[in-house]
């Protein structure tokens, strides 16, 4: 990925103008380049959650068992949505994440 820095003075017309014509630039210059189909269950969905830094910081300011039962709601809120009661281990999710690449350049 290619990084660059725009600087953009706030304000005026002219402003809305070059940031509307940049967002234009930049999805011509998006590519859908790859897709993976990931295959997991709830429960690695979960053990995945918390590893997260914004979990560890819940955890140390609210306790473990806080963060522990903000899990089991999460837990508990995909299974009424998917309309299961099957257990986290077993209930199996598949899903497809597209990698993208944004290329631009400094004029």
């Amino acid at each position: 990925m290619v990084n660059f820095t725009l600087t953009v003075l706030p304000g005026g017309p002219q402003c809305l103008d070059f940031r509307a014509r940049l967002n234009k630039i930049l999805i011509k210059c998006r590519e859908e380049f790859w897709t993976e189909e990931v295959s997991t269950t709830l429960a690695e969905i979960a053990a995945l959650l918390e590893t997260a830094g914004p979990y560890q910081n819940y955890c140390s300011s609210k306790g473990d068992a806080a963060g522990r039962k903000l899990l089991d709601e999460f837990i508990t809120n995909c299974q009424r949505v998917l309309e299961t009661q099957e257990q986290p281990e077993r209930l199996k999710l598949k899903w497809k994440r597209k990698y993208f690449l944004i290329m631009g350049r400094k004029p």
